[in-house]
């Protein structure tokens, strides 16, 4: 998605949004609460950097963000100063969903799309 944008746009990075579940712990990911968060990742994409090696430095970041997840997009923002048009904390967002799990509602069963 990074190596897209930055090829769309010509920029040499792209921040990118990233919708996390901001549940941390078994007990949090079963509980039915909204407590979604966005998260920026910053990804500089070098001209002539192989795939596999921008892929890694991606994994890496994923990997070293999850521990932020609790602290709020808005709250980021405000420290820095992000105020106004214009002013956006990520560009677009990317939604990685890494799990398939049934919806059960008693004896009613959902379906995740």
């Amino acid at each position: 998605w990074a190596l897209y944008l930055t090829r769309l746009t010509g920029a040499p990075e792209a921040v990118i949004g990233l919708p996390v579940s901001n549940r941390t712990g078994s007990v949090l990911a079963r509980t039915p609460v909204t407590a979604v968060n966005v998260v920026p990742l910053r990804v500089t994409v070098h001209e002539r950097e192989p795939v596999g090696d921008l892929l890694r430095r991606v994994t890496a970041a994923l990997r070293r963000q999850r521990r932020h997840q609790r602290y709020r997009g808005e709250q980021l923002r405000r420290e820095l100063q992000l105020f106004g048009h214009g002013r956006r904390l990520v560009g677009p967002q990317l939604n990685i969903k890494p799990f398939a799990t049934d919806l059960t509602f008693g004896d009613c069963a959902g379906v995740v799309h």
